[in-house]
């Protein structure tokens, strides 16, 4: 590519805002770069062991959620996986690394060793920390919701497709379905095609009745996203 008389090389991979984006949309580099994001879990997790010989208990679930969750989080509903909706969906090894690794501080901040085998679920009620799957339900339905709502919005165009036809109301569009926009491989398995497919899988009404509403129904995602898989 030519610009100005400058030749511009192509690069396998290019960080934006925190995200390594690379040309295949694959997020390896963004998750096991140097750097990258269990890199970083792991020496915030180390960081919060020590913490905990000199912290009290009951502060280390906010610190926790603070230094461990909130670099899992940043991007997730970019970069992360597409969401599992049943317990015998395909969990990717992104996932399933990322999980590992909270978990790992989910067991710093409630006291517990792998040897206790501590439910991952129990180590999310006791420490109120969220699973991947979790987060990045709820990032994603947060995004849609904002991006169908705000007409300024860059993203509007993209969350705001009715499906059927104009001159008729279907099924699909009466429920509040967006149609999928994408056509190749790389993007069904990522944003913006794997939020429309969790926004319309998600069964509540009321999450999808965004127009006229002032604010994002928060507790009703929450209550949907709980009765997915950890």
């Amino acid at each position: 590519l030519e610009v100005g008389g400058e030749i511009i090389e192509e690069a396998s991979e290019h960080k934006i805002l925190g995200v390594t984006v690379d040309n295949l949309l694959k997020w390896d580099e963004h998750i096991y770069g140097k750097n990258g994001v269990l890199s970083s879990i792991n020496q915030r997790i180390g960081i919060l062991k020590r913490l905990s010989f000199h912290i009290p208990k009951m502060y280390l679930p906010k610190i926790g959620t603070a230094i461990v969750s909130s670099k899992v989080r940043y991007g997730l509903c970019i970069y992360g996986s597409t969401v599992r909706m049943k317990e015998d969906d395909i969990l990717t090894t992104q996932q399933r690394d990322l999980q590992i690794a909270l978990n790992k501080a989910m067991r710093v901040v409630a006291g517990k060793r792998l040897s206790d085998r501590v439910s991952i679920k129990d180590l999310c009620q006791i420490t109120g920390m969220m699973s991947v799957n979790h987060v990045t339900a709820i990032d994603r339905l947060n995004l849609t919701w904002n991006a169908m709502r705000d007409v300024s919005s860059p993203l509007n165009g993209l969350f705001n497709v009715q499906p059927g036809c104009e001159d008729r109301v279907s099924r699909s569009r009466k429920r509040g379905d967006i149609r999928p926009s994408a056509k190749t491989t790389v993007g069904q398995r990522n944003l913006p095609h794997s939020a429309v497919t969790l926004w319309n899988d998600c069964p509540d009404p009321k999450i999808k009745s965004y127009c006229g509403a002032t604010k994002i129904p928060k507790s009703h995602i929450r209550t949907f996203v709980e009765s997915l898989p950890i």
